[in-house]
């Protein structure tokens, strides 16, 4: 029988376990290294979002990085890494948010600006079949450039009335081929990229926001944009003036109003009381010269 030497065994996987240590350390080292540096950052900026990676281009990406050049940071590793920084820089409430592959975006800009800056990059692309209609799709009638041939089976395909007009394939009436909300079939993603029409429209998706720590969700930022707000500040102060006017509530926004109501309230009481002043003479004595006008016209007739 064999001798086992159990000494030289243990000895021998003693030996491996520093080889696997060793491997292990300097990527823990980095996370750590890229974590602290993350965490300075963080503490360097008034606002940080997260920005979905999720089936956004990379084009869209670039381009929101030069739009937003000199205005943010943008910042892509792994989600463990961004939720300890974001942990270490006292922002935990954005760490139960980061769901999906993001990148963490920082800036010194207000949320809402931020926001705006990155929902308005966007771009139009060519539907694919699946797609859904974010609005009507009109095809609108009129001679395309397109030359007769097979092509015109596909757009009678995707319900379009055709005809031929000096050589070249017209659409005879205005057609909607796919209503919001609907699925984008093949036969009519084939011929809005025939007609080069893009209504498809890509973008990066801001899905949270921390600053103050408050939190602000995509939903809210959308609906409290700055030109909405805009919108809204402008009606409601116009509603606060109309207000302050009926109840004859004196402030510096609507004292004018004020004056010039009373200014003609004045007038109008001045002349049905045949009361003779600076602004109601001349009035006055229009209407006695049409009274005596009349007068004479009575007696002449007469």
């Amino acid at each position: 029988m064999k001798k086992i030497d159990t000494k030289n065994n243990n000895k021998k996987a003693n030996e491996k376990k520093p080889e696997k240590k060793d491997k292990i350390r300097p990527e823990l080292q980095r996370k750590m290294r890229r974590v602290n540096e993350i965490t300075e950052l963080l503490k360097k900026h008034k606002t940080a979002c997260l920005v979905s990676a999720v089936r956004t281009p990379n084009r869209i990406i670039q381009k929101l990085k030069k739009t937003l050049k000199g205005d943010a940071l943008f910042i892509m590793d792994k989600q463990i890494v961004l939720k300890k920084a974001l942990e270490n820089a006292n922002l935990s409430k954005l760490v139960d948010k980061l769901t999906e592959p993001s990148y963490l975006v920082l800036s010194n800009l207000s949320v809402s600006e931020l926001y705006e800056k990155i929902s308005s990059t966007r771009e139009n692309v060519y539907a694919v079949e699946g797609n859904t209609a974010p609005d009507d799709i009109l095809v609108e009638k009129g001679t395309t450039e397109l030359q007769p041939g097979p092509v015109l089976t596909e757009l009678k395909n995707a319900g379009l009335e055709v005809m031929i007009d000096k050589g070249k394939i017209a659409i005879k009436n205005d057609k909607i081929v796919a209503k919001k909300g609907e699925k984008i079939s093949k036969a009519v993603a084939n011929v809005l990229r025939l007609l080069n029409i893009k209504p498809i429209q890509i973008y990066a998706t801001m899905k949270y926001a921390i600053s103050n720590n408050l939190v602000y969700s995509s939903q809210l930022l959308e609906e409290y944009s700055l030109n909405k707000l805009g919108n809204l500040v402008v009606e409601e102060y116009k509603k606060a003036v109309n207000l302050s006017v009926n109840a004859n509530y004196y402030t510096q926004e609507n004292i004018k109003l004020l004056l010039a109501r009373a200014y003609h309230n004045s007038n109008a009481l001045a002349i049905t009381q045949n009361l003779i002043t600076t602004q109601s003479l001349d009035y006055l004595l229009l209407l006695s010269q049409k009274k005596a006008d009349a007068i004479n016209n009575n007696v002449k007739l007469s």
